[in-house]
C-alpha cells in the first residue's frame, strides 16, 4: 500500500526519515564549533570566549530559576546543556566569521539554514500548503452548493 503524505510526514516528525542527515548535520556543526572555537582563541586569547560561555550559562541558569521557583537538577542540568552549547556555538560562529570572513559567513549561513528544525518547519510549511490546495480545490469541485446559504434576500 502507498505511504500518504500524512503517514511521511508523521515519520518525519517522529525522526524517522532524517536520522542520517540530522546526524550529519551536527557532526557538521560540531567541528565548526571547534574549529570556530580555536579560531577565536587564536584571535582574542582565552578570556573573551570563556567568559562569554560562562556569563552566558550563568544568566541562563538564574533567569531559570527565578522563573521556575522550586526547581529540579534534572532541569537545571537541560538549561544548563542547551545555553553552553548555544553559547559554544555562537562563539564558533563568531571566531569562525572572525577569522576568515567570507569562507566563515558562508559556512555560518549554510549550517543555520540547513538546521534540522529549519528543514522541519519548511516541510510543515510545505505539507500546510499542500493541504490548503488540496481543500480549495475541493471546495471549488463542489462549487456554491457548499455553502449552507447561497441567497442571502431573507437577511434581516
Amino acid at each position: 500500500m502507498a505511504r500518504t503524505t500524512r503517514d511521511l510526514w508523521l515519520e518525519d516528525r517522529q525522526g524517522v526519515l532524517d536520522r542520517d542527515r540530522d546526524r550529519t548535520w551536527w557532526r557538521c556543526l560540531h567541528w565548526c564549533c571547534s574549529i570556530g572555537l580555536l579560531l577565536a582563541v587564536v584571535q582574542w586569547g582565552w578570556l573573551v570566549p570563556s567568559v562569554v560561555v560562562l556569563a552566558s550559562v550563568g544568566v541562563a541558569v538564574l533567569l531559570f530559576v527565578a522563573c521556575a521557583g522550586k526547581v529540579e537538577a534534572a532541569k537545571v542540568r537541560v538549561v544548563v546543556d542547551v545555553v553552553s552549547m548555544g553559547a559554544l556555538a555562537s562563539v564558533g560562529a563568531a571566531g569562525l566569521v572572525a577569522v576568515s570572513a567570507p569562507l566563515g559567513l558562508l559556512l555560518v549561513l549554510v549550517l543555520s539554514l540547513t538546521a534540522p528544525a529549519v528543514r522541519r518547519w519548511l516541510r510543515d510549511a510545505r505539507t500546510a500548503l499542500r493541504l490548503s490546495v488540496v481543500l480549495s480545490r475541493e471546495a471549488r469541485r463542489r462549487g456554491p452548493r457548499s455553502w449552507p446559504r447561497s441567497d442571502w434576500s431573507d437577511w434581516p
